[in-house]
C-alpha cells in the first residue's frame, strides 16, 4: 500500500512539474509576442509632408511620383543642387561648362543640353515659389534649403509649360543658422541665415549670404596653378506678409555672383581673339 501511495506521489509531482514548465514556456512565448508588438509599434515611419501639389500634403495622399529630400540635406557631401543626384532616382545633374552655376539636368531621359536663355528648358527648377526659367544660375547652394522635392514626368498643370520632363521644387528653411567650413584646396565656406520677425504672426523678413571659396583639385601645367575652384558670393533677403490665412504676399531678392572656374577641361578664346585650327 505504501509503494502504491509513493508512485502516485511522483506521478503527481512529475505532472506539477511539467505543468509548471508549460507554464513558463506559455509565459514566455506570451512575453515574446508582446516584445514583438512593441518593437512593430516603434517601428512606425513619420510622415513625410510635401508640396508637391503647392500645398501642404502627406506624401502618401500625392498622385505623383516624387522623392521628398530632407534629412540627406545635413550631409556634407551634398554642398549644391548637383549633389541631390545620389538620392533620387531617374536624374542626372551636370554642370554645364563655361555658364555661371548652369546646369543640364535630365528626368527620365529627358533633358535639354542646350544654354541659350531664349529656349525653355525641359526640366524646370523652382526656388521657394519661383520658377527659375534658365539653365544658368540653377546650381543653388545648400545652405538655407529645407526640403527638395523631385517631381518625375510633366508638371505643366500646376507649374507652367517648361516641366516635360519633370521640376524640382526648392523649399527654403526658417529659423537662424550659421555655418564655417575649411579644408584642403584652399576650401573655405562661410554660410548664414536669419529670420527676423517684424510683426507677430503677419510679417517677418529673412537674411541670408553665402560665401564659398576653393582652388580647385586640377594642376594645370601649362599656367601652373590649380583649376577648376569655386569662387561664388550670394546674398539677398525674403519678405513674407500674411495678413490672413487665404492671402500672402512674398518678396525674394538675391544676388548670386559666379567667378567659379568652369572647369580646366574648358579652353575657349576671350573676346577679341581669332580662333585659328589646324587640320
Amino acid at each position: 500500500m505504501s509503494n502504491l501511495l509513493r508512485k502516485a506521489k511522483k506521478s503527481l509531482s512529475a505532472v506539477g512539474r511539467a505543468g509548471l514548465v508549460g507554464l513558463f514556456m506559455a509565459g514566455a512565448w506570451i512575453s515574446g509576442g508582446t516584445t514583438v508588438l512593441a518593437s512593430q509599434q516603434s517601428a512606425v515611419l513619420e510622415e513625410v509632408v510635401v508640396t508637391a501639389r503647392k500645398r501642404d500634403e502627406s506624401i502618401q495622399d500625392v498622385p505623383v511620383s516624387v522623392t521628398s529630400i530632407g534629412k540627406e540635406l545635413k550631409e556634407s557631401t551634398v554642398r549644391r543642387l548637383e549633389d541631390i543626384q545620389n538620392f533620387a532616382p531617374n536624374i542626372a545633374i551636370r554642370r554645364s561648362p563655361g555658364i555661371a552655376s548652369g546646369a543640364n539636368i535630365s528626368i527620365r531621359g529627358v533633358s535639354t543640353l542646350d544654354s541659350d536663355k531664349s529656349l525653355d528648358p525641359a526640366i524646370g527648377v523652382m526656388m521657394d515659389g519661383m520658377f527659375l526659367g534658365t539653365s544658368s544660375g540653377v546650381l543653388l547652394q545648400n545652405f538655407d534649403i529645407k526640403r527638395i522635392e523631385v517631381l518625375r514626368g510633366p508638371q505643366g498643370t500646376l507649374f507652367g509649360k517648361n516641366t516635360t520632363g519633370g521640376i524640382i521644387n526648392v523649399t527654403m528653411q526658417t529659423g537662424a543658422d550659421i555655418s564655417v567650413t575649411m579644408d584642403g584646396n584652399g576650401r573655405e565656406d562661410v554660410k548664414a541665415v536669419v529670420n527676423l520677425p517684424i510683426v507677430a504672426d503677419e510679417l517677418g523678413i529673412k537674411l541670408f549670404a553665402a560665401q564659398v571659396k576653393s582652388d580647385g583639385f586640377v594642376y594645370n601645367t601649362t599656367l601652373q596653378e590649380d583649376g577648376g575652384g569655386d569662387d561664388i558670393r550670394t546674398y539677398g533677403f525674403t519678405t513674407l506678409w500674411e495678413p490672413s490665412d487665404v492671402f500672402n504676399l512674398k518678396l525674394h531678392y538675391e544676388r548670386f555672383d559666379d567667378a567659379s572656374d568652369q572647369g580646366s577641361y574648358v579652353n575657349v578664346n576671350q573676346p577679341g581673339e581669332l580662333t585659328c585650327s589646324l587640320s
